[in-house]
């Protein structure tokens, strides 16, 4: 730890030079004696707190999500410091061209790595990650065996057994740009992802673009509300987990895992997370301010204004970038096969499945609050945009588990730059008004649990409820593309409001998400769920046949859902080798 004039205060664990995990300064997060987390963080609600006086007791709140860290973390750096923004590049500038993060702010930084199988740690835990249920008697999933998204570097695919070697870089978590400010504006602004903002809806004209420059700009208040702003630039999460394991807390607190032999693993890497983060305290003003509660009424999702009660004001922007030039880094989620290839030395195959190289900007403003025990959010203003790619093949880098008789025998480690493996493109943009409430979980104990104390199968979830409702003026729209010629099939024009009470459930073997929508709830004729057009986009080729383009939009008609609910459900158990998909 020492103290420099530029870098401010800064903490290290790597004082002296080396390249293992043994030889270089490090940190272990070493779990309690019941097995919880070195690093542990529970978020948890108890309703009621300064009604009846009621002190604050885990063993009677309510859970609601649970995060933990473990094992030996290196090359670790946690700074903080002081920054004066002489760039006009944090968080933009005022009408008059100030800086509007100012001269006075805090940044932070915090840099790790992950140690993994490959270290070969003798007596230690490498890196695992636990994300699950809060409280006792929950299940959860542990992350292990942390790497980089690259199996093998500077594969191109026609290499041999004898000059390749699998990646040996650390997967790790980048945070350089973290910086606290107090500000007293009316907006504030992101940088700007250029993938997306050329990105189009359609047919490339500026009407069509899914985000553009002004989707970047959060809007605080109107009168210069002083607001505290977290902002992040540039956060890199490059890891990808090789093995997961289902884990339960009993009813003593004591974490364990349910299975010891599973073959399969989650990748969540994150690429230039750039967000904006203000919060100021505020009463809520009930349909003045658009705050509002969602609740049950006779079986229908319903909303009623609130007003009075304590709440947050809070605007929020968060943006990823889908790949880096050279396929490195990605924003992803996949599922990734973590079974023996017998080709390659028994590492793992790493078939992957899922959506890869996302480009997504969220953008929403509104108020936070805890209303009834429950965490309820209004936002009057809400924008979800997306693009990405539903891919299945090989991570980058892997050796095939049988080699063609002709080529490489190894996925180049720029696959993701490539559109071999994309089943299909997806680009949506929805904008409107959301109030929603997240319940925390709460299990009657003579119904919802097993004889030995288990939760019964679906009753360990998370629960979203609330009410979407799409903006007319917006253009909202899902759309289908081809990764070979670029033809897309678009929803266009998408208006009309939808309920919806979903559910993430973490089983003993298998993780769920239970869906509902409610479709024009209210049942009026300005909320009917309607796609306005149905369109096609042609791909344009020149006189030799080369794709060009996509052409404008071929109406082929329109879809209207006047009511009704549509129910789904989906579980995704590991197997040996392989998932299954109910």
């Amino acid at each position: 730890m020492y103290v420099d004039p530029t870098e401010g205060l800064v903490l290290r664990t790597n004082p002296v030079s080396g390249s293992s995990a043994t030889d270089i300064g490090y940190v272990d997060f070493k779990r309690d004696s019941n097995g919880k987390s070195g690093l542990n963080l529970e978020f948890m609600v108890q309703p009621n707190v300064a009604n009846n006086g009621a002190t604050i007791n885990a063993s009677s709140a309510k859970g609601i999500i649970r995060a933990g860290a473990n094992g030996r973390m290196i090359n670790g750096v946690l700074q903080l410091r002081g920054t004066k923004d002489t760039a006009n590049t944090i968080l933009g500038v005022t009408p008059s061209g100030n800086s509007i993060a100012g001269d006075t702010g805090l940044a932070f930084r915090l840099n790790g790595e992950f140690t993994s199988d490959r270290d070969n740690l003798s007596g230690v835990e490498a890196t695992s990650l636990e994300l699950g249920g809060a409280g006792n008697q929950t299940y959860g999933v542990r992350f292990s065996n942390i790497t980089p998204l690259l199996t093998r570097k500077n594969i191109t695919g026609s290499e041999t057994t004898s000059n390749v070697a699998l990646n040996s870089d650390h997967a790790g978590l980048s945070m350089d740009g973290i910086y606290f400010n107090l500000v007293n504006a009316n907006q504030i602004t992101l940088p700007t992802n250029t993938a997306l903002t050329s990105t189009y809806l359609g047919n490339s004209v500026d009407a069509n673009r899914l985000v553009n420059t002004n989707d970047y700009i959060q809007t605080l208040s109107t009168n210069n509300t002083p607001y505290t702003v977290l902002a992040i630039r540039g956060m890199n999460f490059s890891a990808l987990s090789r093995r997961g394991q289902f884990i339960y807390t009993d009813a003593n607190g004591v974490v364990s895992p349910v299975s010891t032999t599973t073959k399969w693993g989650l990748g969540l890497p994150i690429y230039n997370l750039n967000a904006n983060f203000a919060f100021s305290p505020r009463s809520s003003n009930g349909t003045a301010s658009g705050d509002y509660l969602v609740a049950y009424n006779n079986g229908v999702i319903k909303k009623t204004a609130v007003s009075g009660s304590e709440r947050i004001g809070f605007s929020g922007s968060i943006s990823t970038q889908g790949v880096s030039s050279d396929g490195s880094k990605s924003t992803s989620i996949i599922l990734i096969d973590g079974g023996a290839n017998t080709n390659d030395n028994n590492n793992p195959t790493d078939y992957y499945v899922g959506l890869r190289n996302i480009d997504m900007l969220l953008n929403g403003t509104g108020s936070m609050g805890f209303e009834n025990g429950r965490i309820n959010v209004s936002m009057p203003k809400l924008l979800m945009a997306m693009s990405a790619q539903l891919a299945a093949g090989y991570l980058p880098g892997a050796k095939y588990k049988t080699c063609p008789t002709s080529g490489g025998c190894y996925a180049a480690s720029d696959s993701f730059t490539k559109n071999y493996d994309v089943l299909a493109a997806i680009k949506l943009r929805l904008a409107g008004q959301a109030n929603f409430s997240i319940i925390p979980l709460s299990l009657d104990p003579l119904n919802d649990y097993n004889s030995d104390g288990t939760p019964k199968e679906g009753k360990n979830a998370l629960n979203f409820i609330g009410l979407f409702e799409l903006d007319k003026a917006q253009n909202n729209a899902i759309q289908i593309v081809d990764p070979i010629d670029g033809s897309t099939m678009g929803l266009d024009n998408i208006v009309g409001t939808v309920a919806f009470d979903n559910k993430i459930v973490v089983n003993s073997n298998n993780v769920g998400f239970n869906l509902g929508f409610n479709f024009n709830p209210n049942k009026t004729a300005a909320e009917v769920f309607r796609v306005r057009d149905v369109n096609f986009y042609p791909s344009t080729k020149d006189s030799n046949g080369v794709v060009t383009g996509v052409g404008s939009a071929q109406r082929l008609g329109e879809m209207a859902i006047t009511g009704g609910r549509l129910n789904s459900e989906m579980k995704i158990t590991p197997r040996d080798g392989a998932f299954t998909f109910n």
